[in-house]
């Protein structure tokens, strides 16, 4: 009996997320960009990351969400700062905050996610 090996696909590298008038092409971030990001988170919550996102509370996991979102959008979204009329993601109204959020955790998240389960995966062959 002869057995097929599924070819396993990578996610899409790059996609447009439209962000009330405008477009945005955004790839999935490169080593740097990675790096970037998660330095971001640290230093938005002042070292304690951690903490917030262990303390379990309603509050905390929407801070930690914001935290994520505001990394996230400021470096795979430079333009955007410019486009909202802040200097920085963080300067957002909680309402307008509020949609961004609701953008990063239906749709660039789960991308993300795609993307780094990719990256932590044990199987050598899964990239090409």
């Amino acid at each position: 009996m002869e057995t097929k090996t599924e070819e396993k696909k990578l996610p899409e590298r790059k996609r447009t997320f439209k962000i009330e008038a405008n477009s945005y092409d955004v790839e999935f971030p490169n080593t740097g960009q990675l790096l970037e990001i998660e330095i971001l988170k640290v230093q938005l919550a002042r070292g304690q990351y951690n903490e917030i996102t262990n303390a379990g509370t309603i509050n905390s996991n929407y801070s930690r969400l914001l935290i994520d979102m505001i990394a996230v959008f400021t470096v795979l979204f430079p333009q955007l700062k410019k486009d909202m009329n802040v200097k920085t993601i963080s300067e957002l109204k909680v309402e307008d905050s509020k949609k961004l959020l609701q953008l990063y955790v239906k749709e660039i998240l789960p991308w993300m996610n795609l993307w780094m389960d990719v990256m932590n995966s044990d199987d050598e062959d899964e990239i090409k």
